[in-house]
């Protein structure tokens, strides 16, 4: 196996042709951080590509064969000292520290008793100055999406294709020999063989949070479906579509949607992602949805009331056929929460999903009413790669790991987060 590590501009036509979804995505960022900050306002990073591919000659052809991935690779360089403040944090999608520290003070504000509070923000400070000191943003992040949920592609780097995992390491420590490797959005029941590999190879294993997995696989029965939450969530949707007196129509956005379009579901999504839970969230611009649509890697489905023709909610996709996320949701929150906008979403993802036998990853968050719907909590992890890095830092990785694993992930399942 062969791993060649490309810049976003410069991948070669073969390639390319072959992975046209990534090469359409990757070659979207080609700008730099600066390209990346005009679609994705609050991430600043580096895209690459890397390709992974049996030797010519071994199985190489224009169709797209087994043993051949292009991925987006996602690179950031800070120093201790030159960490965004937390006043203006890098992104949770490329950034360690903001996924570990800034997200804690975002929800330590949240807490009521003072005393709480106030030992969290102690205790975020030092994790912080650890991580500073380890130069935790000193990052490689392998197949990363810039989403909320990364989706990997089957077979990669696992344990029947560890030629692939050493191609991989080799190349990447060979380019930036002083960043860790990170891969994220890892969880045993989807990315099982690939946590087995990771582990054998040394990768630590980092909890991050608690995601909600929806199985329609033949032979997982689809048990959600016969909730009684998601079939009053059906019934909903049904009436509010129905062709004759339903209020609402639903369509799919398209490539060569009015510019007002794209700028209604970015700020759908961003009334629900940004403004009710957190602007950490990664900031998606009108242009991001537009070259997602256009790429191919984004698929999303609009409600449009038909007395007036408004968009009033949005749900996006992203995924391989058995295996899929929901990157964005969006709603008009000023709306009375009876109509039942969110509910509906929910039940069109959830319907998808049975329709195509496949798992979904609804990510976290809203965790009771994912759980009422049938999803099954699995904990996600980043895998994190420094065994090429000074000890300090690599025991800082793993001083984090070990105290994410024993303290984060049982108040997770405790308290059903």
């Amino acid at each position: 196996m062969i791993a060649t590590l490309h810049d976003a501009h410069a991948i070669p036509p073969e390639v390319a042709i072959r992975h046209a979804q990534a090469s359409a995505f990757i070659r979207t960022f080609a700008g730099g951080p600066e390209a990346t900050s005009r679609l994705v306002s609050n991430v600043r990073t580096k895209l690459h590509a890397l390709h992974l591919a049996l030797p010519r000659g071994q199985g190489q052809s224009v169709s797209l064969p087994q043993n051949d991935w292009l991925l987006p690779v996602t690179v950031n360089s800070h120093a201790g000292r030159d960490m965004p403040c937390p006043s203006d944090p890098n992104g949770y999608v490329v950034s360690p520290i903001t996924t570990y520290v800034h997200y804690g003070y975002d929800e330590a504000r949240l807490l009521t008793s003072p005393w709480v509070r106030g030992a969290c923000r102690a205790l975020l400070g030092g994790i912080h100055g650890a991580l500073a000191v380890a130069k935790a943003d000193n990052v490689v992040i392998l197949n990363n999406w810039l989403l909320s949920t990364n989706i990997h592609p089957p077979g990669w780097l696992e344990a029947d294709c560890d030629d692939a995992l050493r191609a991989t390491l080799a190349a990447v420590t060979a380019r930036w020999p002083k960043h860790a490797i990170l891969i994220r959005s890892l969880n045993y029941p989807c990315n099982h063989n690939l946590l087995q590999a990771l582990g054998d190879t040394g990768f630590i294993l980092c909890p991050s949070r608690q995601v909600y997995l929806f199985d329609a696989r033949p032979d997982a029965a689809a048990s959600f479906t016969r909730t009684r939450n998601y079939l009053w969530d059906k019934r909903l949707l049904d009436k509010a579509i129905a062709p004759e007196s339903g209020e609402y129509g639903a369509e799919t956005l398209r490539a060569n949607s009015e510019a007002s379009i794209f700028e209604r579901v970015a700020y759908l999504y961003g009334k629900l992602y940004l403004d009710k839970y957190s602007r950490l969230n990664p900031q998606y611009q009108p242009a991001w949805f537009r070259r997602g649509i256009e790429g191919g890697w984004l698929d999303v489905t609009l409600l449009r009331r038909r007395l007036d023709g408004r968009v009033d909610a949005a749900v996006g996709w992203f995924g391989r056929e058995d295996l899929f996320t929901t990157p964005v949701v969006g709603y008009e929150t000023a709306l009375p929460q009876q109509l039942g906008l969110y509910r509906m979403l929910m039940a069109i993802t959830l319907a998808r999903a049975a329709a195509s036998q496949a798992v979904l990853n609804l990510s976290s968050g809203a965790a009771g009413f994912k759980r009422l719907r049938g999803g099954v909590p699995a904990i996600e992890y980043t895998a994190v790669y420094a065994r090429h890095l000074p000890i300090h830092r690599r025991a800082v990785w793993q001083t984090l790991a070990a105290m994410l694993q024993h303290v984060a992930v049982p108040l997770l399942k405790r308290h059903e987060l």
